[in-house]
């Protein structure tokens, strides 16, 4: 069938000099998909950006962890937004929803976010100014292993 298989080549040594070449049919099945740059580099940008939004819900968590241990139950944190080109604004709108996205799966029962241009407001959708975030999260008193 036409498409089912595709020819590679196939090299072999039969003395230290000589090599030799013969084609060879490999099935479709047995190949790999075919991805193409766009296709991988998007991949990898978003793997870095999950990576750099994972480690900015830890240092997140390590701070409520900090401040649960002191009996508290809300923290107010702010950090820069990590992106693999500082400033570019769809690294950091990207980084930032993963980011939000990493809280809610953590499970507190109230985060907002500070919307930094005067009149400065609080507010329950993500929201960064500049490549900074400032935000407040609440728990319940029984909330500590979830910052583990």
């Amino acid at each position: 069938a036409v498409g089912s298989s595709r020819l590679e080549l196939e090299a072999s040594r039969s003395s230290a000099r000589q090599h030799s070449f013969r084609a060879v049919r490999v099935p479709m099945s047995e190949q790999p998909p075919l991805v193409t740059k766009a296709e991988r580099l998007a991949k990898d940008r978003r793997e870095e950006l999950e990576g750099l939004a994972a480690t900015l819900v830890g240092n997140f968590k390590q701070a409520c962890k900090a401040a649960h241990k002191l009996g508290r139950h809300e923290v107010t944190w702010g950090a820069v937004l990590p992106a693999p080109m500082p400033g570019a604004p769809d690294d950091l709108d990207d980084v930032l929803d993963l980011f939000a996205a990493g809280l809610s799966d953590v499970g507190f029962t109230q985060v907002e976010w500070c919307n930094a241009p005067a009149p400065t407001s609080w507010q329950a959708q993500p929201v960064r100014h500049g490549s900074h975030i400032h935000l407040r999260a609440a728990w319940d008193r029984d909330a500590g292993e979830r910052f583990d």
